[in-house]
């Protein structure tokens, strides 16, 4: 029989959409991470091995190549992102002073905005009060600039996610609550505090890009090893259908060894942070 799929509600569905933004950034840096991490330690160990195929230089070359590429990766995506989120700052700053000096002028411009996405000049102007009268310049960075004030791009997350997923077996990263957070409200996700400190930490360790204090915590997800014993499908390098058939010992799960390596990624990619903190403001 059958269980019948409960249809979303508006809510939830505007929920999902509203929080796509804020996973945009790491999403995109888990993505070309991954792409970078594949292509350039795949580079690297092809050339390692042509010049010399013994079996201890090229694993060595790999895991270099890995550790590396992930920290340049890192670091890339780190600095890539601070430099937008520089840049929306700036912009929103902008903002701000235009709103202090030419209040009416920027009405003006909120009403043609609003009007270009077919609202009527009566009603693109009443809207634009209203919302200035709530929020001026979330209204102005919003449709104006596509920018919402309290969620600019965050370059920790997208460093992290970028280093997590060059790790060959990594599919998917989660900081704190994750995907969970786009279903809960403000008041659910919010990390409360005593004068203990936090009592809970859904963010993750990390908030608008900047450290809580708490533990940093993330979730990857890791794809099946795909060495199995079964008959597979594939081709050779003319095109023509072949079964692929695996022999031997091989892991069975990437457990015993992936949680170290993703904590030691994560490592690295602080103690990069750290060094380049101390490097601009030593």
């Amino acid at each position: 029989m059958d269980t019948p799929v409960r249809a979303k509600t508006h809510a939830e569905y505007d929920a999902l959409s509203s929080a796509l933004s804020g996973r945009l950034n790491w999403l995109r840096a888990g993505v070309l991470g991954a792409n970078d991490g594949i292509l350039s330690t795949a580079g690297l160990v092809l050339g390692v091995a042509g010049a010399n195929p013994a079996p201890a230089v090229i694993l060595t070359a790999g895991v270099a190549g890995l550790v590396s590429g992930a920290l340049s990766m890192a670091v890339g995506e780190y600095v890539s992102v601070s430099t937008q989120r520089d840049t929306e700052k700036a912009a929103v700053y902008l903002e701000r002073e235009e709103l202090d000096a030419i209040p009416e002028q920027e009405l003006d411009e909120l009403t043609g905005l609003l009007q270009k996405k077919g609202l009527s000049r009566g009603l693109a102007r009443q809207a634009a009060q209203e919302l200035t009268r709530h929020d001026a310049l979330a209204a102005h960075a919003e449709i104006e600039l596509g920018i919402k004030p309290d969620e600019l791009s965050n370059p920790w997350q997208a460093a992290l996610a970028s280093a997590l997923m060059s790790i060959g077996t990594v599919k998917a990263v989660a900081i704190g609550d994750g995907e969970a957070a786009a279903a809960k409200k403000g008041s659910e996700m919010n990390d409360p505090m005593n004068e203990a400190g936090f009592i809970k930490n859904s963010a993750g360790g990390v908030l608008a890009g900047i450290s809580t204090g708490q533990d940093l915590t993330a979730r990857v997800y890791c794809k099946p090893i795909p060495s199995v014993s079964l008959p597979q499908q594939t081709v050779d390098q003319h095109g023509h259908a072949r079964t692929l058939a695996i022999e031997g010992r091989h892991d069975i799960c990437v457990i015993p060894r992936i949680i170290p390596v993703c904590e030691a990624m994560v490592c690295l990619v602080l103690a990069d942070f750290l060094l380049i903190s101390k490097a601009v403001r030593p």
